[in-house]
């Protein structure tokens, strides 16, 4: 079956995502600590168009993320000859990961609104549930590599290095403190997946079109 625009597209998904991913963190923060509401205000008042930039840049980011966890469970599945639970749990992991990039994106902007009006004690709050924000951010990506590693190794559908090193990132996001590093190789993760499923949906795409070729008497 010949692969569709929208198909081949999923995996880039994971590009642009991984883009947007390093936009939103270096146009948006890092930000003064929520110990001193007034360098608070006053960096976000100093930084507002970045603030909002890298705001923004997250929310894009959710879309593309939920097309490429749909691309990712589409690589999955193909491979699954019962049930779809690694492609399933794959998804739901990027679900609940491109929820919680929603929620940073959300306190990105609504702490540059506050701070654009004067206003340091909503900002400081915004900055107390932003210092955890990290914990579904990190139980969304502790599912979505775990499943995806672990899928990519019973099915073959991805290189077995890259699965393996996608096994690594989601124990690591299990691990207290090693999630922060997981947070920061996440860009390089999701531009490198997406790159590697591409060109493997390319090649079989070409394959698929040569057998199908009539062979001329």
């Amino acid at each position: 079956m010949p692969t569709s625009r929208f198909e081949r597209f999923l995996p880039l998904a994971g590009v642009l995502t991984g883009l947007l991913f390093l936009a939103a963190f270096f146009l948006s923060g890092p930000e003064p600590g929520i110990g001193d509401p007034a360098k608070q205000l006053t960096w976000l008042k100093d930084h507002q168009g970045a603030a909002n930039l890298g705001g923004f840049a997250a929310a894009y980011s959710v879309v593309t993320l939920l097309f490429f966890a749909a691309g990712i469970r589409q690589v999955l599945r193909s491979g699954e000859s019962g049930e779809s639970t690694y492609s399933s749990a794959a998804f739901a992991g990027g679900l609940l990961l491109a929820t919680a990039t929603a929620v940073s994106a959300v306190s990105v902007l609504a702490a540059a609104e506050a701070a654009n009006k004067g206003n340091s004690a909503v900002v400081q709050t915004i900055g107390y549930l932003a210092d955890y924000s990290w914990i579904p951010w990190i139980a969304g990506a502790a599912v979505l590599f775990l499943a995806t590693g672990l899928g990519g190794l019973r099915t073959a559908r991805l290189p077995k290095w890259l699965s393996i090193v996608t096994v690594v990132l989601g124990v690591l996001c299990l691990l207290g403190p090693a999630g922060i590093a997981v947070y920061f190789v996440s860009p390089l993760w999701l531009i490198a997946t997406g790159l590697i499923m591409s060109k493997r949906s390319a090649t079989r795409a070409a394959t698929s079109a040569q057998v199908s070729e009539p062979v001329l008497a």
